[in-house]
């Protein structure tokens, strides 16, 4: 049986899909009762369980031998490191843990960044074998410039900086091998898309898919920062996305892996390609 957290999420979701379809058990782990009926997939288990706790994890836990562990930051780092615990208590033998690409030590002057990394210091640290998938800025942060006929301006901080999206389906697919297969404990997989773009050239190929003329803005991180949260975007979403553009510019995630391709067995979607996917008619 394999447990998976954050299943509402863009990588959680599909990776149910994906594991289900290998016939595997999958139990989503769920907060709230009423969340259950949200969720755009059935015919899998569902668990009632709060990560701060710790009771309602061990029910969620049995019979459970992998856990997927979702990606979070802030108040959430308690949560996570929770959810790995009563794993460990529980016997499960293989942990799965989502981070990020930017959580490399020497980036942990960073917040975002060193909060991934204190998660996953803590999973090292526990007794169960793990995997961590570092995963790269996600192509799905650009849907609402994909998908709005209005949104004609991709704000960014990087300036000429580039960044190795990824589809974060393929993250998924890339989860789904490592919880599916053996051999992948005690593995850190960085999980990039094919190439590195810059902000102006993420402009370019959605100007190109949509018709649209789509610019790119530079603009400094504050500025960024207030622009989010303007926009309506949660604090902890803001400071990932201000993250993402701060590390874009120091170049550090311009480099590019076969990890989708080996461990998915799967071409990585390029960025045209999930454009036109999600390009209005």
């Amino acid at each position: 049986m394999i447990l998976v957290s954050g299943a509402p999420g863009n990588v959680g979701t599909e990776l149910v899909k994906l594991l289900s379809a290998r016939g595997h058990q999958v139990r989503v782990l769920i907060r709230r009762p009423g969340s259950a009926e949200r969720l755009p997939f059935s015919g899998v288990e569902t668990a009632f369980g709060d990560l701060t706790d710790r009771e309602s994890l061990e029910r969620s836990l049995a019979g459970v031998d992998r856990v997927f562990v979702n990606s979070a930051v802030g108040p959430a780092i308690l949560a996570q490191k929770n959810l790995i615990d009563a794993a460990e208590q529980a016997g499960v033998r293989h942990i799965v843990k989502l981070s990020w690409i930017g959580a490399s030590a020497h980036l942990v002057a960073v917040p975002f960044s060193r909060w991934h990394a204190e998660v996953e210091s803590h999973v090292k640290a526990s007794g169960v074998a793990c995997t961590i998938l570092r995963a790269s800025a996600f192509m799905q942060n650009h849907l609402n410039y994909i998908t709005m006929p209005h949104a004609n301006t991709v704000y960014g901080a990087a300036g000429e900086g580039k960044a190795s999206l990824v589809d974060a389906r393929d993250v998924a697919a890339v989860a789904a091998g490592v919880l599916a297969e053996g051999g992948h404990e005690g593995k850190l997989y960085e999980v990039t898309g094919p190439e590195a773009l810059s902000n102006a050239a993420v402009a370019a190929i959605i100007s190109k898919v949509t018709g649209r003329h789509v610019r790119s803005v530079n603009v400094s991180l504050d500025q960024l920062t207030d622009n989010y949260l303007r926009l309506g975007w949660p604090d902890a979403w803001a400071q990932e996305l201000v993250a993402i553009q701060e590390l874009r510019a120091g170049g550090h995630l311009a480099t590019g892996t076969d990890v989708v391709e080996r461990v998915a067995g799967k071409k990585p979607t390029t960025f045209e390609e999930f454009v036109r996917e999600f390009a209005s008619p």
